[in-house]
């Protein structure tokens, strides 16, 4: 069913594009007859999709110099290694997808796809964050360690009371 449902970003199936005819599948429907310009309309559509992707992650991607960045850890001794190291380093030098950088008291040189890049934070966000913090976000709860044991043994007792003042009402109705 995958190879012959229409792709989101191509518009055709991949078998279409595979073997360059329509596979007849046991769903009855109407398919056009491809030709040369259909084909073609489907690759330059795949190209632009592509390109919008590679924009996108070039932009969300883009160290630029004086940028705080951490570095991929490409060895993982055991797969509780964390993905980034955590010394902060500075970009100073972009060549394309060539970075160095320095940090540490090193100067590396990678790809950007190894390379994180950290979130410069403002100061007013820093104090929202703290002030956000000591705000409580739900009601406030009784401190049962603190409570004396008659209190709570009063509590039990109205609940038991309940439940059996429940149980009465519902007890009574015949449905």
């Amino acid at each position: 069913m995958y190879n012959v449902t229409p792709h989101g970003t191509i518009g055709s199936p991949p078998t279409e594009l595979m073997f360059n005819r329509v596979i007849r599948d046991k769903i009855p429907g109407i398919h056009d007859i491809s030709d040369a310009y259909f084909e073609t309309e489907e690759k330059d559509r795949d190209a632009r999709e592509k390109h919008k992707g590679k924009i996108l992650a070039d932009t969300n991607r883009g160290a630029k110099n004086g940028d705080k960045v951490l570095v991929k850890n490409v060895i993982l001794t055991n797969k509780l290694t964390p993905t980034f190291d955590k010394t902060e380093y500075e970009v100073k030098e972009k060549n394309g997808n060539i970075v160095k950088v320095d940090g540490g008291g090193r100067i590396l040189t990678r790809n950007v796809c190894h390379l994180k890049k950290i979130p410069k934070t403002s100061e007013s966000t820093i104090v929202e964050a703290q002030l956000t913090d000591a705000i409580p976000l739900g009601p406030p709860t009784k401190d049962v360690s603190s409570a004396p044991m008659s209190a709570l043994a009063a509590t039990a007792e109205e609940n038991s009371n309940q439940d059996s003042l429940i149980s009465t009402i519902i007890g009574s109705h015949e449905f």
